[in-house]
Parts: structure tokens; sequence; C-alpha cells
């Protein structure tokens, strides 16, 4: 008989509850009063919500703890968007980079790749893996005319001059490989 009672003072608090959330709040449903009710802060260890889409708010809305809980945390924020944005994470381990941040030789995998257009000629190719991306290029040595196109198509890289060379024009083309 004792369990019957408790169950059922139980179920009529969370009526009660329920009730007065949605007499007190000014809402539409059931689901509204529990988002007001729950809108300051919740925390929440281990929970799992597959196939459904969480909105946060707040400029500043998420603040982590590392593995010492001390005095300093790392604070994702927001700016207010100004339409609709998506950032996706890639499928891989590592590190995000930040915007100033230097990034070092081990972090990228590029080559510098020497191209010399031979006098009378408008144009040089070189090998590249395939998935390659020009970074840019400088000359190095003697360039009498300017660099019209550089283009990589499947593993070959093409650099044109915008007229024939006079001289030999020595280029490095900094490339960054997969």
């Amino acid at each position: 008989m004792k369990r019957k009672w408790v169950l059922g003072s139980f179920l009529a608090v969370i009526i009660s509850i329920s009730i007065f959330l949605c007499l007190l709040l000014p809402v539409n449903s059931f689901s509204q009063a529990w988002e007001k009710y729950f809108a300051g802060n919740v925390y929440v260890k281990g929970i799992l919500m597959a196939g459904t889409r969480v909105s946060v708010l707040g400029a500043n809305p998420f603040l982590l703890e590392g593995a010492t809980n001390d005095a300093f945390e790392t604070t994702i924020a927001v700016t207010d968007p100004s339409a609709d944005r998506t950032i996706i994470l890639p499928n891989a381990t590592g590190e995000v980079s930040l915007l100033g941040q230097t990034v070092g030789e081990a972090e990228l995998n590029y080559l510098a790749i020497s191209m010399t257009v031979v006098s009378g000629a408008t144009e040089d190719t070189a090998s590249v893996l395939t998935g390659s991306k020009i970074l840019g290029y400088y000359p190095v040595g003697n360039q009498d005319q300017f660099v019209d196109n550089i283009a990589i198509s499947g593993t070959t890289l093409t650099l044109t001059l915008a007229a024939n060379a006079t001289n030999d024009n020595v280029f490095k083309v900094v490339v960054i490989t997969p």
C-alpha cells in the first residue's frame, strides 16, 4: 500500500508542477513551458541526442573545462549571424587552426617546385600529386615576361607566361600536397 501512495504522490507532484508551469508562463504548449522552465543554466552529463537538432542560444553558449576543474576554461563564442551559416569539421584527427595562428612546416605538406620557362618558350610543366593546390609563386632568377597562368590538371602543374621568354625565366611555385 505504501508503494502505491508514494508513486501516486510522485505523479501528483509532477502533474502539479506541469499545470503550474503551463498556467504561470505565457506559452502555447507544454513543451514550451518546459523550455522556459529550463532556460537558465542546465548541466547535463552524458546526454546523447541522436538524429535531432539542438539549438543553443547566446553569444558565448559553450564553456569547456579541461581535465582540471580550475579557474581556466575555453569559451566557444558565436558572432550574431546575418544569415544561416554552416561550419563543417572534417572527419579527421588533429587540431583546428585559428586565424592569426602561425602554422609551421611540420603541419603543412608543401613543396616549392622550381620551374624554368626557357628562352623562346611560353610554358614549363612539372609533376605534382593528385589533389595538390597552388599556394603561390615567386621569381627566382630572370623574369622578362609576366606570368599569365598557373594551373594543375590531374598530376601536371603548368606555368604559362604572357609571351615568349627572351631569356630563361625561373620561378618557384609553392603547392600544398595532400
